[in-house]
């Protein structure tokens, strides 16, 4: 009787602790072993390929680098005349004046710093000029917009003229660190 409630023991433990533990570990090896075919499958497709994931690596690097560059700042001030002065020049405009309108905002967010900075900017030229220097500053000048924009007749002893004076309200963004320091870009 003992040896028979003894097998009754040894059945029942098997029932309700090895037989599930069995399956489950039958059910992980199938999944293990699907997911070691489908690893191997994605070796071979890198193999495969025609571009080696070290140069799709260094593609990016060089993509974070030229976006980096991009946000540069244009500089303030001084930077702003020099870098919109040609731009004027190229479109046939006079600046007349340049000043910033208000002092930078900065903040931060993670390791990228964001500083804007508004300036004004007025001229004069004809309507050509207008629109070629603002297709310009919208082109060149990195994180920029204009956020005003006024045009009125210039004052001319000429009738035959047609120039106007405009008035533009730009903002200027910054972003440095936006891929982290610049040496963890390089």
């Amino acid at each position: 009787m003992l040896v028979a409630v003894a097998s009754f023991a040894v059945v029942a433990a098997w029932q309700v602790v090895v037989r599930p533990m069995s399956a489950k570990a039958e059910s992980q090896s199938a999944a293990f072993e699907n997911m070691s075919a489908d690893v191997e499958q994605g070796l071979k497709d890198i193999a495969a390929t025609a571009v080696h994931p070290h140069e799709i690596l260094s593609l990016m690097e060089s993509k974070a680098s030229e976006y980096q560059s991009s946000f540069v700042s244009i500089g303030t001030g001084s930077d702003i005349y020099n870098h919109f002065d040609p731009l004027a020049r190229r479109a046939r405009l006079t600046i007349s004046r340049l000043e910033p309108t208000d002092l930078e905002s900065k903040f931060t967010d993670g390791s990228a710093e964001v500083t804007t900075s508004r300036f004004v900017v007025e001229g004069d030229g004809t309507l050509e000029a207008v629109r070629e220097f603002i297709s310009l500053i919208q082109s060149e000048s990195g994180l920029c917009k204009i956020t005003s924009l006024r045009i009125i007749p210039a004052r001319s002893t000429d009738q035959e003229s047609a120039l106007v004076h405009v008035t533009l309200r730009t903002e200027h963004i910054t972003i440095e660190n936006l891929f982290g320091s610049e040496d963890e870009v390089e």
